[in-house]
């Protein structure tokens, strides 16, 4: 017997589906989007077992998905909705996950674009960090990667949405069972920066099968001293146009001025972003 695909329109707002291997479904002549696909061998750098097998296929990227009546106005704000599918897997001992990257900053500020996150299916865990800043130049220009000021792990499930504040690296985890399928919106036209995680072998911190069914997290010998895990939930972001009870792709439609930060950072206030395990 075929495995249906999962719907996820109800939760993203918009005609698509997961399939069995993980892939995206585009229905009701939403237009479709090829994916861009991180392998293994793309990840060696990060990974905390570099020698791992498998799996082959790591992570999905769909950059730019819209419907085509919505696209001139995502064009005319600057802005792009994506989804990523992360796999269920392990990889040596360390879970599924993204390469990790900073951002850069916009022409004439001091502050690097923030991003938005929602988890359409699944579970997630965003590992956050945010290193010292050199005066007058922005995270991503002048970062000591060798020890990071703060950590924050914040887990999120179907719906919730993850705000990445400016000068925070970010690397998403999925250590569920299946696949983790999360949206985002972003300002469109930079260039995500990987070489601080990838120079320091990834993240300050592993998420790892212990063997017995459970998950630890394990420092990174390559930092410098890290500070302990800040443990959050997502907050109410409804100051930034995030309502809780409705799809991050028809937040924007709602109300489309309130999502100026994404690409003017500096003219925001930047509180209340996580709440405290």
């Amino acid at each position: 017997m075929t495995t249906p695909a999962v719907p996820l329109k109800d939760v993203s707002g918009l005609p698509v589906a997961l399939s069995p291997e993980g892939k995206l479904e585009f229905l009701e002549g939403l237009p479709k989007v090829a994916p861009a696909v991180r392998r293994l061998d793309d990840m060696r750098d990060v990974l905390y077992q570099p020698t791992a097998l498998e799996p082959d296929e790591m992570y999905f990227m769909y950059r730019g998905i819209t419907r085509s009546q919505d696209a001139p106005k995502t064009s005319s704000y600057g802005l792009r909705y994506d989804i990523t599918v992360l796999v269920p897997a392990r990889v040596g001992s360390e879970f599924t996950k993204t390469a990790g990257h900073f951002h850069p900053k916009p022409q004439g500020s001091t502050l690097t674009y923030p991003e938005v996150y929602e988890v359409l299916y699944g579970e997630a865990h965003y590992l956050l960090q945010r290193h010292a800043v050199p005066a007058g130049r922005a995270c991503s220009e002048g970062i000591n990667p060798g020890r990071p000021e703060e950590v924050i792990v914040v887990k999120a499930r179907v719906g919730e949405k993850v705000l990445i504040p400016p000068n925070y690296g970010h690397v998403t985890i999925n250590a569920g069972s299946r696949p983790l399928a999360m949206a985002n919106w972003v300002a469109d036209g930079f260039t995500s920066i990987y070489e601080p995680f990838k120079k320091m072998g990834g993240a300050a911190y592993y998420l790892l099968d212990d063997g017995r069914g459970e998950t630890k997290w394990h420092q990174n010998k390559r930092y410098l001293n890290p500070p302990p895990i800040r443990f959050a939930h997502p907050a109410d972001l409804s100051a930034f146009g995030l309502l809780p009870n409705l799809p991050l792709y028809q937040c924007f439609f709602e109300n489309p001025t309130a999502f100026g930060w994404l690409k003017e950072p500096a003219a925001f206030k930047w509180t209340g972003v996580f709440m405290d395990a």
